[in-house]
């Protein structure tokens, strides 16, 4: 049985079949007013069941999906009109779940993570278009946790930090692209606390400051704090360059 619907102001044609109780059973397309078929998939008692298609106006894929009962559920997948993958991912119930991931449109990974019902939680990578790594962390209920790391798009490390439920904690570091130090100072409860100290590209010490819990201190108050900061770290640590581990946190760089 054919049928004229009108759907966002615009008169689209849907063809479908319908049981003894009016209700749409079986395959379905949907055309939208120029003759262009927008979708195709299947019914079962009115609702969208199995795998469900929809097209651009030229008729390249724009969406594959599949639905349970008007739901979705099982692999998710869109294209971008040039026919390459634009993101793809799993949902149980409508829901996200499992690792989902996003595309360039040039066919490069933009973005890799995983989601447990509809949560972030896992392991996040971040990718430049030319495939380089551009950052990688862990997430807990959609909070970073533990090493942060983010390169420059030669694969060149760029900064690197730590997360403690979501803010950072600890020793922050940022690099030149030639792999030389340019700053590093402490973080406590996201918010500098300490002494900052900022280099040259060529290492020469440029600038120091002390903050304590993000505000800068000055003189007497400055040399007080940092001696205080001193007794509780017993062994503090020195950078001198950024590791060369591409996507991996490396300790090699430090030393008392």
């Amino acid at each position: 049985m054919a049928f004229n619907a009108i759907s966002d102001g615009l008169k689209t044609r849907i063809i479908f079949t319908a049981d003894d109780k009016g209700l749409k059973q079986g395959p379905f397309e949907i055309y939208d007013e120029g003759g262009h078929l927008q979708e195709k998939g299947t019914f079962l008692d009115d609702k969208r069941d199995g795998i469900c298609e929809r097209f651009y106006p030229s008729s390249q894929l724009l969406m594959r999906a599949s639905f349970k009962r008007g739901v979705q559920d099982g692999l998710c997948e869109r294209y971008y009109e040039n026919g390459n993958l634009s993101d793809s991912g799993f949902l149980v119930n409508g829901v996200l779940d499992g690792e989902q991931k996003m595309f360039y449109e040039n066919g490069q990974c933009k973005l890799k993570l995983t989601y447990r019902k509809g949560i972030k939680d896992g392991m996040s990578t971040v990718y430049y278009p030319n495939g380089q790594i551009c950052e990688v962390c862990k997430l807990e209920d959609t909070k970073r946790v533990g090493p942060y790391i983010q390169y420059y798009p030669n694969g060149q490390v760029r900064m690197t930090c730590t997360f403690e439920d979501g803010k950072e904690e600890g020793l922050f570091c940022k690099f030149y692209p030639n792999g030389q130090l340019f700053e590093e100072y402490t973080m406590k409860e996201g918010k500098e606390n300490g002494l900052y100290k900022n280099y040259t590209e060529y290492g020469t010490l440029n600038q120091t400051r002390v903050y304590q819990m993000g505000r800068q201190l000055f003189g007497e108050e400055a040399k007080l704090y940092l001696a205080e900061l001193e007794k509780e770290a017993a062994n503090p640590q020195k950078i001198t360059s950024a590791p060369k581990v591409n996507g991996e946190q490396d300790n090699s760089h430090t030393r008392e």
